[in-house]
């Protein structure tokens, strides 16, 4: 089994005032919660240790003072922050938190109909039944085997919606051993099958917004791109009889291109890495589309996979272009993705020949994986 989240809209026209005001303020009240804690949390630390009593305390005044708001709806607000400021230093640098209402089953309820409107977001305690838009999720979460939890957002423009986690019925994962290697950089996408995709017109739509900065449009778009582009690579790879696909653990890529460690490549490079791509996201987006389609996703060191010669494996190159790698042991000519996609496939076939366990030291993820809920600190 695996999870998915599909999301709903809460539509402001056609939910009654008087429902959608009270939504609104148990948003607001969630929000308030969600700050005096943090505040609490931070004032608390700078003197004395933090311990479960001040939590209980924090809890039940809570409660008092906010009587509409769900008991669970605090304890999960206070899990997040908890979760997001784990260390003191992301605590002193968290300002605001814009903290999403978490419900599950017990206190909320979706009820779906066969009227005009799919679902509807019931809330008990307020006695409201509020109706969602989003004809293409609605028949997703009528397939789903379960609905594990629900989180409800509001974005800059005002707008509610309504994040469903389902437990969904994953393909069984493939034992062949058909193994793709995938090479990240600012430029494109190449496997060791071959394929390529172009990221060109993502970068130069990212260097623009350097110019005309809109937060809010350009990340959606990112988004909107990344989804697109890795389910293109998933269809292509399943299509393809693919059973496992091996990453570059990228963990400390920001580090490769910084001026504090003395790993600058440039202004301009620097900036390419460290703010046009987003690896993470991109990564785990490949990841669950590949689990849910029955394929092992493994990771890899990604040390030296752009430099040794996939044909005599020799560290002996050079890099007249960026491009073109040239083998001066062998005195072979290659193109330098596509032979970096090559190794990273073939560094899994080794570990795995060196090793006693099946996927050796390489880090390899499973149906149990599941998507990052939403939360954001500001």
């Amino acid at each position: 089994m695996s999870f998915k989240t599909y999301s709903l809209t809460i539509s402001k026209d056609k939910t009654r005032k008087g429902k959608y005001s009270l939504l609104e303020k148990l948003y607001n009240e969630n929000i308030i919660v969600a700050n005096n804690y943090l505040n609490l949390k931070k004032e608390y630390k700078k003197t004395n240790p933090w311990n479960k009593d001040i939590k209980k305390q924090f809890y039940h005044d809570s409660r008092k003072m906010f009587p509409s708001v769900y008991s669970k709806m605090i304890q999960q607000t206070m899990k997040k922050i908890d979760s997001s400021t784990s260390s003191y230093k992301k605590l002193q640098k968290t300002t605001y938190i814009n903290c999403p209402i978490v419900l599950d089953g017990q206190t909320v309820n979706l009820q779906k109909t066969n009227g005009r409107f799919m679902w509807f977001l019931r809330l008990p305690k307020l006695k409201i039944n509020i109706p969602l838009i989003g004809f293409n999720s609605s028949k997703k979460i009528s397939k789903a085997k379960s609905i594990k939890h629900i989180e409800i957002t509001k974005n800059n423009s005002g707008v509610f919606y309504v994040h469903v986690v389902c437990e969904v019925e994953s393909k069984s994962i493939k034992d062949n051993k058909n193994i793709v290697g995938i090479d990240i950089n600012v430029s494109n996408i190449s496997c060791s099958n071959g394929e390529r995709y172009n990221l060109k017109p993502y970068i130069h739509k990212k260097l623009e917004y350097r110019k005309h900065k809109n937060k809010n449009d350009i990340m959606n778009w990112s988004k909107d791109y990344v989804h697109k582009l890795t389910t293109n690579i998933a269809n292509s790879f399943e299509k393809n009889n693919v059973g496992h696909i091996v990453l570059e653990d990228l963990t400390n890529i920001r580090k490769s291109c910084s001026k504090k460690n003395g790993t600058s490549k440039g202004k301009h490079l620097n900036y390419l890495i460290n703010n046009c791509f987003p690896f993470r996201m991109f990564q785990t987006f490949l990841s669950y589309k590949c689990i849910e389609r029955g394929i092992n996703v493994n990771f890899v060191n990604p040390k030296n996979t752009s430099k040794i010669c996939n044909y005599c494996k020799s560290i002996d190159t050079t890099r007249n272009k960026q491009n073109h790698l040239f083998c001066n042991n062998c005195q072979k000519s290659f193109n330098a993705d596509f032979n970096a996609g090559k190794n990273i496939r073939d560094f899994l076939v080794d570990e795995w020949e060196n090793s006693e366990n099946s996927v050796g030291t390489s880090k390899t993820l499973n149906n149990s994986q599941k998507e990052d809920s939403t939360f954001r600190c500001e």
